[in-house]
């Protein structure tokens, strides 16, 4: 903290947000730097209020600025699959940036200890870790957060606050054992102390500083590889090839992957066992494959290229695609293509469009109605190269197609004949020849995705054989 700063407390009006707010307002009068409290009010209990009104009268006897901010953890949503924990600890923190941002505070402070250090360790050991979670609570984060009490145990606390005589308010919900927390901190560090080691927490808390230490080697490690990860602009998905991830050195797979998921704002920590598989998979996929890393994340593959993010896998897309009926063209005209937002135009006769995949066929060989649909698992197409109807799967492999394209792809077919697969390839049937009567398909708004993985139209796209 330096000089004529300002930093922003967070106080709930427990024993050590009172401790910090104490400490900090006597250390801002030495050091000359300003404080103000911040009270997040969850409305999780019937009386929390009471809280919010006992460190506001606090604040008063300090005097030192207060802001209330009530969040709300229940929106109705059923799809929101966080625990209670976690939604008020991510509202919690935005509330506290969010006020920081407003009224000019340079850091925000918050009331952890080392018991909570030791605390937060068991449960991540319990739970399954990683040396980056293995660091535990930071002491600095992300330059804005700091935990200035960090160094001192709750019972610490509680005598600083017996010698002081300072106030404080209980939570009750911090008694409530259907919490992990509460349990480790109620049952299983009084019996770690008791049985094994009264030095416990100290203990624990040495442990995340060394784990902090050897992460700080892991990532100076990983640092050239996660230098050649490609985020989008929302950061939802990351993208390296293949040849990137089999240059990390073995041991460090896993916490490149982790790193990850990490900067893709994925709060929950990946089951080893997934994490173990999700590697098994990137070394060995070839061609175009999915795989379920997480109830959040698909890890996809598609010739060489890695991607992770939150997209449907290849079973999700194809129940999609169930909703939605294949178009039936039964006149001249223009048509939309709901699954993959394509259009398309019928016109009499021929109409040559260089730009757009577009395919004439002979009204003598076939003639409305046309049906444009998905793909099907068994469609074939006549080739003219090899004068025999060839599997489409075949076709797709062979041009690298992705999986998920495969399955959004517009079909035109006519009598259950295929005749065109825009971009891919058109049957070596339905030609118009000299004399017969023509109607011309012209396709238009390729989505990005068929852009990017089809190339732009031209006329080696459409081709008679494969």
């Amino acid at each position: 903290i330096k000089e004529k700063e300002r930093v922003l407390l967070a106080v709930s009006g427990g024993p050590d947000s009172m401790a910090l707010l104490s400490i900090m307002k006597d250390l801002s009068e030495i050091l000359g730097f300003e404080v103000g409290v911040a009270h997040i009010d969850h409305k999780i209990r019937i009386n929390s209020h009471k809280d919010a009104e006992f460190v506001e009268d606090e604040c008063k006897k300090y005097g030192v600025p207060f802001y209330g901010r009530d969040i709300y953890l229940f929106d109705g949503s059923k799809r929101d699959k966080k625990s209670l924990e976690q939604k008020a600890r991510e509202q919690r923190y935005a509330a506290l940036f969010s006020i920081a941002k407003e009224y000019g505070y340079d850091l925000i402070a918050t009331g952890h200890t080392k018991s909570d250090q030791a605390e937060t360790i068991l449960m991540r050991i319990i739970t399954g870790t990683s040396i980056k979670s293995l660091s535990g609570i930071l002491a600095i984060r992300d330059e804005r957060i700091i935990r200035p009490l960090l160094i001192l145990s709750r019972e610490e606390i509680m005598d600083y606050l017996k010698e002081h005589n300072i106030k404080f308010v209980e939570d009750i919900t911090n008694r409530d054992r259907k919490y992990l927390r509460n349990k480790v901190r109620l049952d299983l560090i009084p019996f770690l102390k008791r049985e094994f080691n009264p030095n416990i927490e100290e203990a624990l808390s040495m442990l995340a500083e060394e784990a902090y230490t050897i992460r700080g080697l892991v990532y100076s490690t990983l640092s050239p590889h996660l230098d050649s990860v490609r985020y989008d602009e929302g950061q939802n998905i990351a993208r390296f090839s293949k040849e990137t991830f089999l240059g990390v050195p073995e041991g460090l797979r896993r916490h490149f992957i982790v790193e990850i998921i990490s900067n893709l704002g994925v709060d929950r920590r990946i089951d080893s066992d997934n994490l173990r598989s999700a590697i098994d998979f990137i070394c060995q996929a070839k061609g175009s494959r999915y795989y379920r890393i997480s109830s959040e994340l698909v890890i996809r593959f598609e010739y060489g290229t890695v991607e992770i993010g939150r997209f449907p896998d290849i079973r999700q897309i194809e129940a999609d695609l169930e909703n939605f009926d294949p178009v039936v063209v039964k006149r001249f005209g223009r048509y939309k293509i709901p699954w993959v937002d394509i259009e398309f135009k019928v016109v009499e006769g021929i109409e040559e469009d260089r730009r757009y995949p577009h395919i004439v066929i002979s009204r003598d060989k076939f003639d409305f109605p046309f049906v444009v649909r998905v793909f099907k698992e068994g469609d074939k197409i006549y080739s003219s190269y090899y004068k025999r109807d060839v599997k489409l799967k075949k076709i797709f492999i062979n041009k690298k197609i992705p999986l998920r394209l495969r399955r959004i792809l517009p079909i035109l077919t006519a009598q259950d004949e295929i005749l065109f697969v825009p971009g891919v390839i058109r049957s070596g049937i339905g030609k118009l020849q000299k004399g017969e009567e023509g109607v011309t398909f012209v396709f238009y708004n390729f989505e990005p995705d068929l852009i990017k993985y089809l190339g732009p139209y031209n006329e080696m796209n459409i081709v008679d054989e494969m």
